[in-house]
C-alpha cells in the first residue's frame, strides 16, 4: 500500500528546509476563504466559552494529557464551557478523560492539500463566538496549530513564543493574529510534559504551581487474545526519514527472540502497513500480527502490557512512557531534547527509557538538518545507529527488567 497524498507532499516538504518557510502562502490563501465565511455572533449564556486547539497526533497528545486536567482547574465547570479542537481519529483519548465539555474533531490533514475540506473545516470552526482560545503548541512557523487560531472568532487569543526554538513565522503576522502572547525565555528547551505544563503555568497567571509526571490513561481490557509475556515493535514513523532500516529491524527481532523466546506482537493503521509487513515478511519467529485490528484502546492495552517496546516513533514511545512499560527509543537529534530525552523536575519517580541515539552538537536542528543531501533516506544522525548500539540497550533493559528469568508464553493466537 503506498503512502498518501499528504504523506509525500509532507515528506518532500522536510527534505526541502527553504520550503518550510513558504508555509505562509497558506496564511494568505486562507484569507481568501475566510472572506466567504460568516463570522459568529457573541452571545452571552451565563458560562463564558474557552477553545483549547490541539491538533497533533496521538503520541503527543498523550503527553498533552498528562497536564490537561489542569485547565478544569483554571476554568472551572460551573464558570466556564471548555472545548478541544483535535485532530480527527484521536478524540476518544479527549472523550474519555471527561475534562472537555465540547471534543471538537476535524481531519486537518487532508484539509492541508484540500481546500474543499479546509473550507468545511473553517464553517465549523466559526459556528461559534469564544470568550478565550488558547493554542498551547507554540508559535514557530505557519502551522496549523497557528492558521486554526487565525480562523476562530475570539475575544482573546493566547499563544506561546519559546524563545528555545527559532521562529520562521513574521511578528507583523503572528502578532495580527494573536492577542495575548506568553513568552518563554532562551534557558534550555524544555521536555514535552513539561512545557505543556508551562504552559498552563502561564495561562493559569502563575496559578498553577505543582509539577507534573506521567499519567496512565484509561484503558478497557482488549477483548482479543494476547500471550502473557510478548515484546512490540513499532517500525513505523511520521515521515519516511524517521524510520531506522527496516532490515536492522528484523535482525532486532531475531535477535530479541533468541534470547528471550517470547513472541513479536505487531500493530497499526493502514499508514503503517507497508513498515510492519516488511518487517514480519518470512521472519522465522512467532508473530502476532495485528495491524489494522486493534481500536486506540486496544493498541494502548497492546503497548502496556508488553513486556517491553522497540521503535523509532514517538507515538509509541510517549505511550509507553506513559503506562511505564519499559521502552527503547531509536531516534537521531533533530528534536532531542523536547521529545525524546525526558529531564524533568520528578522524572526519577519514573521508569527510565533507553534512548539509543549518536549525540552530536548538532542535535536539537528542528528538522533544519545542515549535513543532509537530497539522496538520503533519512535523517543522517538516524542511520548512523547501529544494530550493536540497539543490542547494548536490549541487554540492559534485559537485565533490568529480569526478563531472562522466565519465558512464559501464555495463550496465543492462531
Amino acid at each position: 500500500m503506498k503512502n498518501s497524498f499528504f504523506s509525500k507532499i509532507y515528506n518532500y516538504i522536510q527534505k526541502k528546509n527553504i520550503l518550510k518557510k513558504f508555509k505562509i502562502v497558506l496564511y494568505y490563501f486562507d484569507s481568501l476563504l475566510l472572506l466567504w465565511i460568516k463570522k459568529p455572533k457573541y452571545s452571552n449564556q451565563g458560562k463564558k466559552k474557552v477553545l483549547v486547539i490541539y491538533n497533533l497526533a496521538l503520541g503527543d497528545g498523550v503527553i498533552f494529557n498528562c497536564s490537561s486536567k489542569d485547565y478544569r482547574s483554571i476554568y472551572p465547570k460551573d464558570e466556564y464551557q471548555l472545548d478541544l479542537l483535535c485532530q480527527n481519529g484521536v478524540q476518544n483519548l479527549y472523550v474519555d478523560n471527561e475534562i472537555f465539555d465540547n471534543v471538537i474533531h476535524l481531519d486537518f490533514m487532508k484539509a492541508a492539500v484540500n481546500p474543499v475540506i479546509r473550507f468545511k473545516n473553517y464553517k465549523i470552526i466559526r459556528k461559534t463566538y469564544y470568550d478565550i482560545v488558547i493554542d498551547p503548541i507554540g508559535i514557530f512557523e505557519c502551522t496549523t496549530n497557528v492558521l486554526l487560531t487565525r480562523a476562530t472568532v475570539s475575544k482573546k487569543k493566547i499563544g506561546i513564543l519559546d524563545k528555545n526554538k527559532e521562529i520562521f513565522l513574521n511578528k507583523r503576522i503572528y502578532s495580527k493574529i494573536y492577542t495575548d502572547i506568553y513568552t518563554i525565555k532562551k534557558d534550555k528547551i524544555l521536555s514535552l510534559i513539561e512545557y505543556y505544563q508551562k504552559v498552563i503555568y502561564l495561562v493559569s497567571n502563575k496559578k498553577i504551581t505543582h509539577d507534573v509526571g506521567f499519567v496512565p490513561l484509561k484503558t478497557k481490557k482488549i477483548k482479543t487474545k494476547i500471550p502473557k509475556k510478548y515484546f512490540v515493535i513499532f517500525p513505523s514513523a511520521s515521515i519516511e526519514l524517521k524510520r531506522w532500516p527496516i532490515e536492522r529491524y528484523r535482525e532486532i527481532a531475531k535477535m530479541v527472540y533468541e534470547k528471550l523466546h517470547i513472541p513479536l506482537v505487531v500493530c497499526g493503521t493502514a499508514i503503517d502497513r507497508v513498515a510492519v509487513n516488511d518487517l514480519i515478511s518470512d521472519l522465522d519467529i512467532d508473530v502476532i500480527n495485528l495491524l489494522g485490528k486493534t481500536s486506540i484502546n486496544d493498541y494502548f492495552e497492546v503497548i502496556k502490557n508488553a513486556s517491553f517496546v522497540i521503535t523509532n516513533d514517538t507515538s509509541a514511545y510517549h505511550i509507553a512512557l506513559s503506562f511505564q512499560t519499559p521502552v527503547i527509543i531509536i531516534s537521531g537529534g533533530y528534536d532531542f531534547d523536547r521529545y525524546i530525552e525526558y529531564n524533568f523536575k520528578r522524572k526519577e519517580e519514573f521508569k527510565k527509557p533507553y534512548i539509543v541515539a549518536k549525540r552530536k552538537k548538532c542535535f536539537n536542528c528542528h528538522e533544519f538538518c545542515p549535513y543532509f543531501n537530497n539522496e538520503d533516506k533519512l535523517w543522517k544522525c538516524l542511520d548512523e545507529i547501529t544494530v550493536h548500539d540497539v543490542e547494548i540497550q536490549i541487554n540492559k533493559l534485559i537485565e533490568d527488567e529480569r526478563l531472562g528469568d522466565e519465558n512464559e508464553f501464555g495463550e496465543q493466537i492462531k
